[in-house]
């Protein structure tokens, strides 16, 4: 695949910004291109033949109760939710949905985080490490979250941060701190040292953010990165950008000629009428996906490696083994999808009714074998973690 070298990719890329429509850099030729049309009518995420299995977890809430959720891991025998905003808390369970442990360390002590952004797991040091942006902090914890290990500064005030085989990756959200420097994306080393920069900030995006898509997502150790209002998916190899996909949106995409400064996307955006970034990309071994919302409505774009096929879906119920509403996706990795359903729907499916309709006649099986696996639901409790396996 031939490489966009560093130098010619920041000459290029200053008409570029984080928050642009596509850049005019030259695709490799390698690039696939894939065309998704979200003009159409979606098919049933269910048909699309991505979804294996599904496990579903009544998350522990004796110990503690969350609502949110704006990042998921899941490693090992763990999963790590990390609430960033309210309860500015990483909650920790068992792949049984068992509470472990809570890190709650909102402050300004030498072991406190300010502004809790990000988490990552650090598997050659067997780490779990909680990004503080304000405050530049990396706070280092063991991987039940039960032990505070150590606490390093940053460079930079992260909003994501990556781990790599040669360091971390960073994502600045178009906060770009020195004007001469401000770059989106930064690659960093193991000692923590400033190394590469990609993806110039503009003045007018300086501050704003485009709504939270997730910037980053590993694929056999490849890490990808998807910038808002571009449509290509960028593989970061330390000094070095590739373009190993491109997506071709149609007329959904967001169209070149409204400009590119944030007083006109703000004003578009509020049409509901284009997509303007990917909440998530994700490749696994038979495809590649894109999450995002049309029209307010959340579709995944499903390609299919093998056949070449394309399909935007929507996320209808799940009526395999069991039957519940698909929930609110939370990430994406390589092995599964993960949405949260709210403790409430869970038990109105639980319950096969609610005031209008009666679900029982049409899902008998699958409510008995929900009703089989959870003897009652606390409509009160924690939200339900569904995982949704991979083909």
């Amino acid at each position: 695949m031939k490489k966009i070298q560093h130098l010619k990719y920041q000459i290029i890329l200053l008409l570029f910004l984080s928050g642009c429509v596509n850049s005019g850099i030259e695709k490799d030729r390698d690039t696939l291109t894939v065309r998704f049309d979200f003009t159409t009518e979606p098919v049933d995420i269910h048909g699309t033949g991505l979804i294996d299995d599904v496990e579903v977890l009544n998350l522990d809430c004796k110990e503690s109760i969350f609502a949110n959720v704006d990042r998921i891991i899941r490693y090992r025998n763990r999963i790590y939710l990390m609430d960033k905003g309210q309860t500015r808390s990483v909650f920790i369970y068992d792949t049984s949905g068992n509470f472990v442990s809570e890190i709650s360390k909102y402050g300004q002590g030498p072991d406190e985080y300010i502004q809790l952004t990000d988490i990552v797991i650090d598997t050659l040091n067997a780490t779990l490490n909680l990004i503080s942006r304000m405050d530049r902090k990396m706070l280092k914890y063991d991987l039940d979250g039960k032990h505070f290990h150590s606490v390093e500064r940053l460079p930079k005030s992260f909003s994501q941060f990556s781990k790599t085989g040669y360091g971390y990756v960073g994502y600045m959200e178009n906060y770009g701190e020195e004007p001469k420097k401000a770059y989106n994306v930064w690659t960093v080393s193991q000692e923590l040292k400033l190394e590469h920069r990609f993806f110039p900030i503009d003045p007018t995006w300086e501050s704003k953010i485009m709504g939270g898509p997730s910037a980053f997502s590993t694929y056999k150790n490849n890490l990808y990165c998807a910038m808002p209002l571009d449509f290509n998916i960028y593989k970061i190899d330390r000094d070095t950008l590739f373009i190993p996909y491109s997506f071709d949106l149609g007329k959904a995409g967001f169209p070149s000629q409204y400009g590119k400064g944030y007083e006109q996307i703000d004003n578009i955006r509020k049409e509901n009428h284009y997509i303007l970034d990917f909440y998530h990309f994700q490749e696994t071994d038979n495809h590649l996906i894109i999450h995002t919302l049309y029209s307010g409505q959340n579709l995944l774009g499903v390609y299919n490696k093998n056949t070449s096929k394309s399909y935007v879906a929507r996320l209808e119920a799940y009526t395999g083994k069991y039957f519940f509403s698909f929930g609110r996706i939370i990430g994406i990795d390589e092995k599964a999808i993960y949405a949260l359903v709210d403790a409430s729907s869970m038990k109105t499916a639980w319950e096969g009714k609610n005031e209008y309709n009666d679900f029982r006649t049409q899902y008998p099986e699958q409510i008995k074998r929900f009703r089989e696996k959870f003897s009652n639901i606390d409509e009160e409790g924690n939200p339900f973690l569904v995982i949704y396996s991979i083909n």
